[in-house]
């Protein structure tokens, strides 16, 4: 009986300690906020525009599963940098985001590096090692060089995560 007693002690303190190390996130920040503070913590010399609504329609067709979004690019024509954040109003829709956003980014990986291989084949790295990260509700996706990529999900984290 002793040990059972012990034993199940040591289940509820395993399931306590385990459940601190989830991260809660914040979800009221608008995703030009956190857009903007990405691209101030790369310090990225170049400019970025924002894609249109259009190219949310025809890439990410399913606008009903996000509820604010922000995609940039860089402006430079030999740097495909390119940033993307939505928030979605649930935790099971942010899944269903990030799966489509991975699934423009192996589109893109398809499509692409030939076009990208013509006239900058320095860029393909950064198509190559392009990744996607949830927080939360929020889905952040980076076309990057590696440290720049760093930077930006590491103020995602600063941003989002709340203490």
């Amino acid at each position: 009986m002793y040990r059972k007693i012990i034993f199940i002690a040591l289940i509820i303190c395993a399931l306590l300690l385990s459940s601190c190390n989830t991260k809660k996130y914040s979800d009221g920040v608008s995703c030009h906020e956190l857009c903007e503070r990405a691209i101030s913590a790369i310090d990225e010399s170049d400019e970025f525009s924002d894609y249109g609504k259009e190219y949310i329609k025809y890439f990410f067709e399913d606008s009903e599963l996000h509820d604010d979004f922000r995609i940039v690019y860089s402006t430079e024509t030999d740097d495909i940098d390119e940033l993307g954040i939505f928030h979605a109003p649930s935790a099971d829709a942010a899944k269903e985001i990030a799966a489509t956003v991975q699934n423009y980014i192996s589109e893109m990986q398809d499509t692409q590096r030939a076009f990208i291989e013509s006239y900058a084949p320095e860029e393909l790295p950064k198509l190559d090692n392009a990744e996607v990260r949830v927080f939360g509700n929020y889905v952040v996706y980076a076309i990057m060089e590696d440290d720049e990529k760093s930077e930006v999900f590491s103020e995602m984290d600063k941003s989002l995560v709340l203490k």
